[in-house]
């Protein structure tokens, strides 16, 4: 087992000792989508370390303990089709496509260009085909493979944008960080009849805003 093979797995156990990582898909799917592949060589001794670290463009890869969190709050399924807002490198765009497995699909959009190419080097290390990745606004979502069965915005923004609500299935669920009076508020939202949501609050984190 190599040095960052050893690392991901204490992390994922520590993960799972706190009780953040609890279902065996997404387990699995942390243990195979190696974060190192997803982070700048300049702070790759620190891949597995559970804290947030820089990409580019002011942009970061969030701490595993807050990706953990909205991934078992989202809960996608076998085959489900997934929109992931805010790609950034590539890291939750991998996971969701392994957990829905190969005849699931996932959608990754990102406004960054140069992010969007540093993705694409690092999803091929996956050998991962379920996916496609956009360069775009993620307020507007991506009608295009609508509609999702869940949605995970990576962003913060003052309320889920209504194109991200149209795009999402009855019964679909969004995991979201919402700007709240000085902080911001992780939320799970599930769509009900005429489009409109219901809510879980999920507790405080911090995340780049959604631009």
């Amino acid at each position: 087992m190599s040095k960052f093979e050893e690392e991901n797995k204490a992390l994922v156990e520590s993960l799972a000792a706190l009780g953040v990582l609890r279902t065996k898909r997404i387990i699995n799917a942390f243990l195979e989508i190696s974060r190192h592949w997803f982070v700048p060589e300049r702070h790759i001794d620190h891949a597995y370390r559970d804290i947030a670290l820089p990409t580019m463009k002011g942009q970061t890869i969030s701490q595993p303990y807050t990706v953990a969190t909205m991934l078992e709050a989202l809960s996608p399924d076998i085959k489900d089709n997934v929109l992931d807002i805010g790609s950034g490198t590539g890291w939750t765009t991998c996971l969701l496509a392994k957990i829905v497995g190969k005849n699931g699909k996932v959608t990754g959009i990102e406004l960054e260009p140069r992010l969007v190419e540093f993705s694409k080097n690092n999803i091929v290390k996956t050998n991962l085909s379920n996916i496609e990745l956009v360069c775009g606004d993620g307020k507007k979502g991506y009608p295009k493979n609508s509609p999702y069965d869940c949605i995970l915005i990576n962003a913060a923004c003052d309320s889920v944008p209504e194109l991200v609500i149209d795009q999402a299935k009855l019964g679909g669920r969004i995991v979201a960080p919402i700007n709240s009076d000085n902080h911001q508020e992780m939320a799970l939202f599930q769509k009900i009849d005429n489009g409109e949501l219901t809510r879980t609050n999920l507790g405080n984190y911090i995340f780049v805003e959604l631009k």
